[in-house]
């Protein structure tokens, strides 16, 4: 059998949460995607996206990584946009692998939890204003990062916690990354190198979403006492968001 044939001008970490099952009822579908960077798809892949009636698209990025990559086809389309950049995560990678750099230890699931929790840390009003976009806005929105994995797999954890979905479910929704990593890895890669898949296991959870790391990142939270839902409501998400959200989910 031929490996699969992927292409770098086409979304490979795209998805919506219908059809999960939640206390409210059944999520509906094509309501909220997530996905990976959109600045190099193609115009197939634009209209795409245009079809599915998406209204407004929420750019986690930081303004760096826009200004290196812009954001593509959509730049100039009827589809509203809102630039709510998270913290890039690398930062707190070196924090918490700086040790293990020099014992060539790979960077592990449990380091990725943390990670999570410290992105929440530092960026839980930020969060919080991302579904307060969701909420408000007429139609469905999509919201993506670079690879759509770790500030996106954060938030879709954050929205999923909000419409009442169980932990299993949203870190089901996260692992699924790990069957578009891939076409993923490709997308991510520099064109004009050839692109090894073999390397990704030097770098161990950087380039994985084992359910481990949320599960990690969950744990986190219960030593401290607190739940991905308290975060957010410390960090002012309301009732009337949260009524927002459940309404237009279902």
């Amino acid at each position: 059998m031929s490996p699969p044939q992927y292409e770098r001008t086409k979304l490979s970490n795209l998805r919506h949460h219908g059809g999960l099952r939640t206390p409210h009822g059944v999520i509906r579908s094509g309501v909220t995607y997530r996905s990976d960077n959109l600045s190099n798809i193609d115009g197939e892949q634009a209209e795409d996206l245009i079809n599915k009636g998406i209204a407004l698209i929420i750019d986690l990025r930081t303004q760096a990584e826009l200004n290196r990559h812009g954001r593509g086809r959509l730049d100039s389309s009827l589809v509203g946009y809102a630039h709510l950049p998270i913290d890039e995560i690398d930062d707190l990678r070196d924090e918490v692998n700086a040790a293990a750099v020099d014992r060539e230890i790979p960077f592990t699931n449990q380091m990725m939890g943390y990670c999570y929790f410290r992105m929440l840390e530092s960026n839980g009003m930020q969060i919080v204003k991302v579904l307060e976009n969701i909420a408000a806005t007429e139609g469905a929105v999509l919201f993506h990062c670079a690879a759509g994995k770790d500030r996106t797999g954060l938030v879709a954890a954050s929205l999923l916690t909000v419409l009442g979905a169980e932990r299993a479910a949203i870190i089901d929704d996260f692992s699924e990354t790990n069957n578009n990593f891939e076409h993923l890895m490709l997308r991510l890669s520099n064109p004009d190198k050839p692109f090894d898949m073999s390397g990704l296991a030097k770098i161990g959870a950087l380039a994985t979403a084992d359910a481990e790391a949320l599960e990690h990142f969950f744990a986190i939270l219960a030593e401290q006492e607190t739940s991905l839902l308290d975060v957010l409501r410390d960090a002012r998400l309301t009732p009337e968001t949260e009524n927002k959200l459940v309404a237009k989910h279902f």
